[in-house]
C-alpha cells in the first residue's frame, strides 16, 4: 500500500490518498540533472585526471559512463570526448616510458601539440583541431620546442592571440580580396575555382557569424557555403561565348 499527500480544491490542504498496489511492485526514481551541471561535473573529474600521473582505464571508463548522459552531438560532448582521447594517449605513453616532467627545462620528447594538451593548457585545447594545428605549426616553425618553458608560454599566448585576431578580421571584413589574403594566412583552402571561391565569400559576407569562433568553424562554414553555391548552380561563360557576346 502506498500513501501519498495530495492537495484538493483552490486552497492547498494536505489529504492522504491511499493506493492499493501488488506486493511485488518496485518503484525507482532517477534524479534529474541539467546538461550544464553534468558538463561541469565531468569537466571537474577530467581536470583531476589530467593532473593524475597514476591514471587507470577504470578512471577513464567512469567518465565515459557520465558522458553517455550528455546530448550525443552537443559541443559539450565533443569537448569531453576530445579530452578523454588525450587522457588515453597520456596513459598509453606512461606505460611505455616515463612521463615527461612538467618542470623540465625544455620541451623535449613530445610534439608541441601533444605537449600542450598533456599540460592541460585549456586555452590551447579550446582552439579546436584546426586552430591547435595552426598554432602548433607556427611555434614549430620558429623552433619554439627548443625554448625554455617561460619563453614558450609567451610565444604561445602571442600565436593564439594572432589566430583570434585573424578570425575576428575574417568575420568583420566585407572585401573579398582581403578575405582571400586572410584565408592564405590561416591556411584555409576550400577550392581552386576562383568563381566558386568568390561566390562562397559573397555568401559568407552576407550571413550571420555569431556562432563562428574557431578556425575549425570557419573552415566548416565555408565548405557548407561552397556546397550551397554548387546547389544553386554556377553559370560559366566560355571564352568563345564571351567573344561572341562582345562582337554582337
Amino acid at each position: 500500500m502506498l500513501t501519498l499527500l495530495t492537495t484538493k480544491g483552490s486552497i492547498a490542504t494536505e489529504e492522504e490518498m491511499i493506493l492499493a498496489l501488488p506486493e511485488e511492485v518496485y518503484i525507482t526514481t532517477t534524479p534529474y540533472i541539467t546538461k550544464d551541471t553534468l558538463f561541469h561535473n565531468i569537466s571537474s573529474k577530467l581536470d583531476l585526471l589530467e593532473s593524475n600521473s597514476d591514471l587507470t582505464l577504470d578512471d577513464i571508463s567512469a567518465v565515459q559512463e557520465m558522458m553517455n548522459d550528455l546530448p550525443a552531438k552537443s559541443e559539450e560532448y565533443f569537448e569531453c570526448r576530445f579530452r578523454v582521447r588525450s587522457l588515453k594517449k597520456t596513459m598509453k605513453s606512461n606505460k611505455s616510458s616515463t612521463r615527461t616532467n612538467k618542470n623540465a627545462e625544455n620541451i623535449q620528447t613530445e610534439s608541441i601539440e601533444s605537449f600542450l594538451i598533456n599540460e592541460g593548457v585549456h586555452s590551447f585545447i579550446n582552439l579546436g583541431a584546426k586552430g591547435r594545428e595552426w598554432v602548433a605549426s607556427r611555434l614549430k616553425y620558429e623552433n619554439v620546442d627548443e625554448l625554455k618553458q617561460d619563453d614558450y608560454k609567451n610565444e604561445l599566448e602571442f600565436k593564439m592571440s594572432l589566430l583570434n585576431d585573424y578570425i575576428d578580421e575574417f568575420k568583420k571584413s566585407s572585401d573579398s580580396v582581403d578575405l582571400i589574403n586572410i584565408m592564405k594566412e590561416l591556411k584555409v583552402n576550400i577550392t581552386e575555382d576562383e568563381e566558386v571561391l568568390h561566390l562562397t565569400l559573397d555568401k559568407w559576407i552576407n550571413q550571420p557569424k555569431e556562432s563562428v569562433h574557431t578556425l575549425t568553424q570557419v573552415d566548416q562554414t565555408l565548405k557548407k557555403l561552397k556546397k550551397q553555391v554548387y546547389q544553386d548552380g554556377i553559370t560559366k561563360t566560355t571564352i568563345t561565348e564571351q567573344v561572341y557576346l562582345e562582337v554582337k
